[in-house]
């Protein structure tokens, strides 16, 4: 006999996990509404959810949680784990300087509740790829414009420290 739906949890949470990988921002946002709103949904799978779509589309999960504060928050600002490892997963994962900027005044203005540390934790993760990330990219950068315009001697020279106060974290 053939269902239409699935029979349990971990059948759910596989098919939200597949469902999430999609690179439609449109599916993403859906798939986020859906499981935030369904009765059938269980709210551990609410908050896979976000942390895998945080993982696709950091920016879109980091969006969609703040126009979902007070939801988020409520179901999970009291319980430990569950907010330490939604935060924790959900802000390490953002990956430019204005998202992490964001995210610190965010919570200055909204507590954490009980996902200080998991806050913290995903904080200094995000600063840190952002800087590996940023790092790279002025490598990157740099090997390019050597290879295409200065050899590789004369780079310093020419672009010196304006390279380095430009693109210096």
């Amino acid at each position: 006999r053939l269902n239409s739906y699935p029979q349990s949890k971990s059948e759910m949470q596989t098919i939200i996990k597949i469902l999430a990988e999609t690179d439609s921002e449109l599916h993403q946002k859906q798939l986020l509404t859906f499981t935030r709103t369904s009765p059938i949904i269980h709210r551990s799978l609410v908050e896979n959810t976000l942390c895998d779509i945080s993982g696709k589309n950091p920016h879109l999960a980091w969006t969609y949680f703040k126009a979902h504060y007070e939801y988020y928050f409520r179901l999970y600002g009291e319980s430990q784990f569950s907010m330490n490892s939604l935060l924790e997963c959900l802000i390490e994962n953002l990956n430019t300087k204005e998202d992490y900027e964001e995210a610190i005044a965010f919570f200055k203005l909204n507590s954490a509740g009980t996902g200080t540390s998991g806050l913290k934790r995903g904080l200094k993760r995000a600063y840190d790829s952002i800087n590996v990330n940023r790092s790279r990219n002025k490598s990157s950068m740099k090997e390019k414009v050597i290879s295409t315009t200065v050899r590789k001697e004369n780079f310093d020279k020419i672009f010196g420290k304006w390279w380095e106060d430009t693109f210096s974290p």
